[in-house]
């Protein structure tokens, strides 16, 4: 099987939604079969993943601290020329023009708690998620309570969100 990775989080400072990102990719290593290609932009911090085919966006504009703007314009034209590969987006978001995606969605905190989230980013995510979620070809999420949230906001029916419980980093 063929799974490209969406990059984005790699542009972020490391809290839970990315360290999710980095383990589920480390763990990604004992499944054989796989080719894994991960897709980032040029800005990204690779200093904690190794061993995989990275492919850097070469465009010259930057995209430092407008990691949206990268995935929604420049990652469907790299998704296009590695058609062959599912796209996995691990990070609460992935590009709409994209079909051939499966995404994490971690919670629907933005819904549930509009408060919480400045007002620029907790509208974009409100208003891409639900458009976002009816396009991709499946949604997992990391608990059963946060599946239940990602229905109730009508961000997915039942049949298409799988439970994968995150991993435990192999220091612990």
């Amino acid at each position: 099987m063929k799974i490209a990775i969406n990059g984005t989080f790699l542009m972020k400072k490391i809290t839970g939604v990315q360290r999710y990102a980095y383990e589920m990719i480390k763990g990604f290593r004992k499944i054989e079969g796989l080719e894994i290609i991960i897709f980032a932009p040029k800005e990204c911090l690779l200093s904690e993943i190794s061993g995989f085919k990275i492919i850097k966006d070469k465009n010259k504009f930057s995209y430092l601290n407008q990691w949206w703007l990268w995935e929604q314009c420049n990652l469907p034209k790299l998704c296009k020329e590695h058609k062959d590969y599912l796209l996995w987006s691990p990070a609460n978001t992935g590009p709409l023009l994209v079909e051939n995606q499966v995404v994490t969605l971690h919670d629907a905190a933005v819904f549930e708690g509009p408060e919480w989230f400045s007002k620029t980013s907790g509208t974009y995510y409100r208003w891409l998620l639900p458009k976002l979620t009816r396009r991709v070809k499946h949604i997992f999420t990391v608990s059963n309570f946060s599946k239940n949230e990602i229905i109730k906001y009508g961000l997915g029916k039942p049949s298409n969100i799988s439970v994968v419980y995150p991993g435990v980093s192999d220091i612990f």
